[in-house]
């Protein structure tokens, strides 16, 4: 079973390169479950674009995300993941997470 914290399926926005990191799941106490997608749209929902998603564990890049792609993972308790465009467009992310019990 799962417990809070829980994030139901959503989207949100991803800076371009050279801007800010975009939290997508927060640190917290417990191992997480994350589910993150690159909808292959820019922040529009409409526009298309070929930039890669760049998943960032605590600060270190470890996924690279191109249009369409998902990755399913498990992440540590103290780790924060975001997010940030490899290139000058924005995206649109799909993602959920929740918390082991």
């Amino acid at each position: 079973s799962v417990t809070a914290p829980i994030k139901a399926l959503s989207k949100k926005p991803v800076a371009a390169g050279g801007g800010g990191n975009t939290v997508l799941v927060p640190s917290s106490a417990g191992i997480k479950y994350a589910y993150v997608k690159h909808t292959g749209k820019q922040t529009d929902g409409s526009t298309s674009t070929t930039n890669n998603l760049i998943i960032n564990f605590g600060g270190t890049a470890g996924l690279s995300l191109g249009p369409e792609e998902f990755a399913w993972f498990p992440a540590q308790a103290s780790t924060e993941i975001t997010g940030i465009s490899s290139s000058s467009h924005t995206i649109l992310v799909e993602f959920a997470y929740f918390k082991e019990q």
